[in-house]
């Protein structure tokens, strides 16, 4: 790229195949896909640095997919919780017979988180 960023053939395929005739990095415009160039020093670079690429992306994967399902299910998790306000003298009668956690709000109402 005229603007002297590097990126994987695949990943720079992927953008341009999309219409982005430009650097993901910096939006530089690139003519067309025959200005792009092989870089052979930044393939041994990564080579060197990750020599078993594809177990290193699968890796990256794998926890990008664990870390997408925990925050829906934290997300869930959140969105489900009901709130109800109950002066004190109704609750504390019954509290027991309900089964749910109180927090005491102030003297004359708790709430009763389920």
């Amino acid at each position: 790229m005229e603007c002297l960023h590097h990126f994987c053939r695949e990943c720079i395929d992927k953008s341009m195949c999309l219409g982005n005739n430009e650097c993901p990095a910096c939006h530089t415009h690139c003519a067309s896909h025959r200005s792009l160039s092989d870089d052979p020093n930044y393939d041994a670079l990564i080579a060197a640095l990750y020599a078993d690429i594809d177990k290193y992306e699968e890796e990256e994967l794998a926890f990008h997919e664990e870390e997408r399902d925990r925050n829906k299910q934290n997300a869930t998790q959140k969105s489900h919780k009901v709130f109800v306000y109950v002066p004190s003298e109704i609750a504390a009668h019954e509290v027991e017979e309900i089964g749910m956690l109180l927090y005491k709000k102030s003297s004359s109402s708790l709430v009763i988180v389920s």
